[in-house]
């Protein structure tokens, strides 16, 4: 079924598979930094998959963020900490995702 999602809602569920405890606000521009800029409508429209709730973003089955996440290149992973890392508030967050830029 994600196989068959357009590349910008792909990136979009990866951002937010990877950014899983951002806040929603942080998550959507993340998806605007790796081309998804209508991410909150790509989320809308993710029934089945994905719930937006009033700050936060909750995937409806516990194994779609590994689908997501192990189905991604290394380069596009690295390209979406990136983009985690430039939003994020939390110094402690925006680190962790840096360091995981440098893991091959």
């Amino acid at each position: 079924m994600i196989a068959r999602l357009p590349a910008a809602t792909r990136r979009a569920l990866l951002v937010a598979a990877v950014g899983q405890d951002a806040p929603l606000r942080e998550v959507v521009a993340a998806a605007r930094l790796v081309g998804s800029p209508a991410a909150e409508l790509i989320f809308a429209r993710c029934p089945g998959v994905l719930a937006a709730e009033e700050q936060s973003l909750r995937f409806l089955h516990s194994l779609v963020p590994s689908v997501l996440h192990d189905g991604a290149e290394t380069g596009e992973l690295a390209q979406v900490h990136r983009a985690l890392a430039a939003v994020r508030r939390d110094p402690s967050r925006a680190g962790r995702h840096r360091a995981a830029t440098s893991r091959g």
